[in-house]
């Protein structure tokens, strides 16, 4: 299961680059948020199930059941990024294509979740920051604009001076530049006051999420090779048996030989006792 899509970094309020988010879709938050996701299961819509109870995990307690189920997903997971395009390439690789499905699917919807959220934060801090410098910036301009009515008020013929023009149009600039401001800072605390209530995606998903038809190849190359070499071990552990059942059995019939031997040395002596006795004086 794998899924494809693009940041545009550079224009948006987050500012993130595609390697941040396949990071962050690895990350423990990230992965938390999907093992605590309960997931529908089959054509029963009632019927869910979450990460934790579809890896079967065990531990004492559910703080460790959460975190072996992390783990585990995190095994699953994987993200790149091109560094052609910038697109971050995702994939989630289970058992079950439908459950892999839900995963990338809601796996995405928390990225956006993550990013509107970011988004909103920054918007709202960067909007009290505007609406505070807004308020000081609209209270100096009326104050540069009070000096101009005071000057104009007292010098109704200052064209007649050119140092009465000097200073009304130093007065006259003062003004201007101080509207320009408060117009920009008025226009960037509603873009502030926008960027905090939208809710457009950042990212572009360009290659949405689908079951595949065949198993991943790679995973099927996998477990060939994992059943090829553990064919040949097993084959080699059968074979080194086989030689110590041969080895041990031919000690046991050359055992068994030598005590029948030695049994009938034995009893041949018990039954003609004179020639024992004959034999070690002969010895003798």
């Amino acid at each position: 299961m794998a899924a494809q899509f693009g940041v545009s970094g550079f224009t948006e309020p987050t500012g993130q680059s595609p390697e941040f988010y396949a990071s962050l879709l690895a990350s423990h938050q990230l992965l938390g948020a999907l093992v605590d996701t309960a997931f529908q299961v089959g054509t029963d819509r009632n019927a869910s199930i979450t990460l934790a109870e579809y890896f079967r995990v065990a531990g004492p307690d559910s703080i460790h059941l959460r975190q072996a189920a992390i783990d585990r997903l995190r095994d699953a997971v994987s993200a790149s990024v091109s560094v052609k395009t910038g697109m971050v390439n995702v994939s989630v690789r289970l058992h079950s294509p439908d459950l892999a499905y839900q995963v990338l699917q809601r796996q995405l919807g928390l990225l956006n979740e993550f990013n509107l959220g970011t988004r909103r934060s920054r918007a709202r801090a960067e909007r009290l920051f505007i609406e505070g410098r807004l308020q000081e910036a609209r209270e100096e301009m009326r104050q540069v604009e009070d000096r101009l009515l005071n000057f104009l008020q007292r010098n109704r013929d200052f064209r007649t001076s050119s140092t009465l023009a000097f200073e009304h149009d130093r007065l006259q600039r003062d003004v201007a530049m101080r509207q320009q401001i408060v117009t920009a800072l008025a226009q960037s605390y509603e873009q502030a006051r926008i960027d905090e209530v939208r809710d457009t995606p950042v990212i572009t998903v360009v290659e949405e999420p689908t079951v595949p038809v065949l198993p991943d190849s790679r995973r099927v190359i996998g477990r060939s090779l994992t059943g090829m070499l553990l064919g040949f071990f097993l084959g080699v552990l059968a074979g080194l048996w086989r030689e110590f059942l041969t080895r041990s059995r031919h000690r046991e019939e050359t055992e068994f030989d030598e005590f029948v031997s030695l049994r009938a040395a034995a009893l041949d002596e018990l039954r003609h006792p004179f020639r024992a006795l004959r034999r070690v004086a002969s010895v003798r």
